[in-house]
């Protein structure tokens, strides 16, 4: 049992090292990215939308969900 646990700290530590060397979580990073993107690009987004339907095209929230 001591050797499972000694086990599960390693991979612990080494989980928290690759963070550290690697700036933490990506997942935190893209978020951001996404978050910023979509804020920044709305009207342009937007339009885009409208110039498609305005054009009898349809768009991925057209579709439905299966």
């Amino acid at each position: 049992m001591k050797n499972l646990k000694d086990n599960a700290m390693m991979q612990e530590m080494s989980l928290q090292d690759m963070k550290d060397v690697n700036g933490g979580s990506p997942w935190w990073a893209l978020y951001e990215l996404t978050c910023e993107y979509l804020i920044d690009n709305r009207e342009a987004i937007t339009g885009a939308y409208a110039q498609v339907k305005a054009e009898g095209g349809t768009v991925a929230t057209d579709m439905p969900f299966k």
